[in-house]
């Protein structure tokens, strides 16, 4: 009865000894690792062209205040703000503007100009308009106003600005005869940033 068990553990043995082996030969196949690689090149942070404003004629002896307004843009009275570095960063639009002055003259009309909230329109393949936050106020502060801002994560793509206004306010006993001039600034920046209360 022993030789029995003996042979037959024997036998067992054999046969796992046997499949291990075979499994083995299964495995021993070639293999080759391949390297892939993608350049990607990051585009620009862009504002499109603005054309320079004038206001039409104002006549003193109207004795009426002197206000205006004018679109803000190129040749079709709107700009846009483009984002294709593909950073992510988000972005901020900020105008501010110098007094208008006499060119000719001392005088000094304070705190004449102020800009309107735009209707921004996302071009295609562009992140959410809703996304863009506006702004409109006075540009007498040094500060300006943030008149477009994009969150980081947002503002991706182009991003049309139509509808802002350029307004003029000035009290007609203020103001004296003479070519007045003053320069907006549009300054766009990387990175949102939080503007004045307006």
């Amino acid at each position: 009865m022993k030789k029995f068990l003996k042979r037959s553990l024997i036998s067992t043995l054999t046969v796992s000894i046997a499949a291990v082996s075979f499994s083995t030969v299964a495995l021993a196949e070639d293999s080759a690792d391949v390297g892939v690689s993608a350049e990607v090149i990051g585009g620009t942070l862009t504002l499109s062209e603005i054309n320079d404003i004038a206001f039409d004629s104002f006549d003193l002896s109207a004795m009426e205040d002197l206000s205006g307004s004018e679109a803000i843009g190129g040749a079709e009275g709107s700009f846009a703000v483009t984002d294709t570095t593909g950073a992510s960063e988000g972005w901020n639009l900020n105008v501010s503007a110098t007094d208008l002055a006499l060119v000719d003259g001392d005088n000094v009309l304070e705190n004449a100009l102020s800009i309107t909230a735009p209707t921004v329109t996302a071009g295609e393949n562009s992140t959410s308009a809703l996304a863009i936050t506006t702004n409109a106020g006075s540009l007498g502060d040094a500060t300006g106003i943030n008149l477009m801002n994009a969150a980081a994560g947002e503002g991706l793509g182009e991003f049309d600005a139509a509808g802002s206004l350029l307004d003029l306010d000035v009290d007609y006993l203020d103001a004296s005869p003479g070519t007045y001039s003053s320069t907006v600034t549009f300054n766009l920046t990387t990175g949102p940033e939080t503007g004045p209360e307006v």
